[in-house]
């Protein structure tokens, strides 16, 4: 075999060893800590995530209130599911107490939860597969949704690319009975 040709070979080999990039990470069972954070109570479609970011965001600027950690939304009903109406959700990040915000903004608490969590890119097919995966692991696994589920945006969906970790999803998580 000729030089070039083994190294294109161990090249080509090397290259398909490496996990992709694109595709969504291990499923990771994980305790949270609490946590204190200021929410916008949203009223509308999944898709209408970045309008509702922006107005949280605008809020919090009016109140100088600012972030110590990356937004998040939380979702009483799961984004793979077609949702009849409009839904009630949260986008809020944490912040560090005392707080007292003004409303259209409030003041919360996330408490200790067991979660199931997968990282993914932020594009819309890569998010339905991760959610896809870590739906059927629960199953798999014998474990079922146990509260809201947390999409943390750890680059904001305005920003985001197809590079990996730019949203990592929690479903708190309990054993099925």
């Amino acid at each position: 075999m000729r030089p070039n040709n083994f190294l294109i070979i161990s090249l080509f080999l090397f290259i398909i060893s490496i996990p992709s990039l694109s595709s969504a990470s291990e499923i990771v069972i994980k305790n949270t800590e609490p946590f204190v954070y200021v929410s916008i109570s949203y009223s509308g479609d999944y898709s209408e995530v970045p309008q509702a970011i922006n107005m949280l965001m605008y809020n919090a600027r009016q109140q100088n209130i600012l972030p110590t950690g990356p937004t998040f939304g939380i979702f009483p009903f799961s984004p793979l599911k077609e949702q009849k109406g409009a839904s009630q959700w949260e986008i809020g990040f944490p912040v560090t107490p005392p707080i007292n915000p003004q409303a259209p903004l409030q003041v919360k608490q996330w408490p200790e939860r067991k979660v199931a969590s997968i990282s993914c890119p932020g594009t819309p097919g890569k998010k339905r597969e991760a959610y896809t995966s870590l739906f059927n692991w629960l199953e798999a696994n014998n474990f079922q949704q146990d509260g809201p589920i947390i999409e943390r945006y750890l680059s904001l969906p305005s920003e985001m690319s197809s590079s990996t970790g730019n949203i990592e999803i929690w479903v708190p998580i309990k054993k099925k009975e």
